[in-house]
């Protein structure tokens, strides 16, 4: 077993779904995370690619909140250079933006 896995998170990467592959999927006991990874590009276009490909889809209806995340690194700065995500019920609707502290 991982550390995460002892931790209570099970992780997964390249998931297949119909319309497209998650990077990277994690399922706590009351809630799921999903990462949509890029090198420099902007997060909105990983957080396009999330909505446009309905990747919270393989997760809803299962009694837990869904966070949705779009990450991109820069390969200049070698670290994260933009985020944004969504806080989503479990029927997959938004309930926040979810924002860097700065912009919230």
């Amino acid at each position: 077993m991982t550390f995460l896995e002892l931790s209570g998170i099970h992780t997964q990467s390249e998931i297949a779904t119909n319309k497209g592959r998650i990077d990277v999927l994690c399922q706590l006991s009351n809630m799921f995370y999903i990462f949509e990874l890029k090198v420099n590009q902007r997060a909105n276009k990983a957080m396009e690619q999330i909505l446009d490909q309905e990747y919270s889809q393989i997760c809803r209806h299962q009694g837990k909140q869904i966070v949705v995340m779009g990450v991109s690194f820069s390969s200049k700065k070698r670290n994260i250079d933009t985020w944004q995500g969504e806080l989503l019920d479990e029927n997959g609707s938004l309930i926040r933006q979810l924002a860097p502290e700065d912009k919230q």
